[in-house]
């Protein structure tokens, strides 16, 4: 019987990899086929882009703007995961 597993684990979070790693060698170990479905959310991946405010208020725009600021801090931490990890970006 093939299994497949939905989840959202290319988030920036060792936890999340982890758990997908292990429910997979369960299932694997209970004798099952299993496959890793990869949930991908355009919103998680360009959380402070411009786009993805519907709204065009001045306070969504300067809200953009300081979340820009801050993903930008986290760029290296993203970095180093993805090369760990060999994530491609899409």
């Amino acid at each position: 019987m093939k299994i497949g597993i939905l989840t959202f684990h290319r988030v920036y979070n060792y936890g999340a990899v982890l758990q997908s790693y292990a429910l997979q060698k369960v299932i694997k170990q209970l004798g099952y086929d299993v496959e890793i479905i990869d949930y991908w959310c355009d919103y998680i991946y360009r959380p402070y882009s411009i786009e993805n405010f519907k709204t065009k208020s001045f306070t969504d725009y300067i809200m953009g703007i300081c979340g820009r600021i801050i993903y930008n801090f986290r760029k290296k931490k993203q970095k180093d995961f993805k090369s760990r990890f060999n994530i491609a970006q899409k």
